[in-house]
């Protein structure tokens, strides 16, 4: 992840998550290998990125875009997360 002051690459605590991110960078590289061949991933590359950009990061409207996406096709499915018993859930 970068530093939003600085713009160089830093390190992020994964709180137990480590074998999720390494499953996900073993998909990835197999993904990238196989629809793009010429494309390889470095260390230094973002866990998120786009190989259809040179492993640049997507831009943020995307993100923005697609979970708005994902909301709408969870539809009922979707319940709110309550931190505590008889805590109501946020409206706006």
């Amino acid at each position: 992840m970068k530093d939003t002051k600085t713009g160089k690459q830093r390190a992020v605590p994964t709180n137990e998550v480590d074998s999720q991110l390494l499953e996900w960078r073993k998909k990835q590289k197999e993904y990238v290998s196989r629809y793009y061949p010429d494309q390889k991933i470095k260390d230094t590359d973002l866990i998120f990125c786009n190989p259809a950009n040179e492993m640049k990061q997507f831009p943020y409207s995307m993100f923005n875009t697609i979970w708005i996406r994902v909301i709408q096709l969870c539809g009922e499915d979707l319940k709110p997360y309550l931190l505590a018993t008889g805590t109501k859930p946020h409206t706006d």
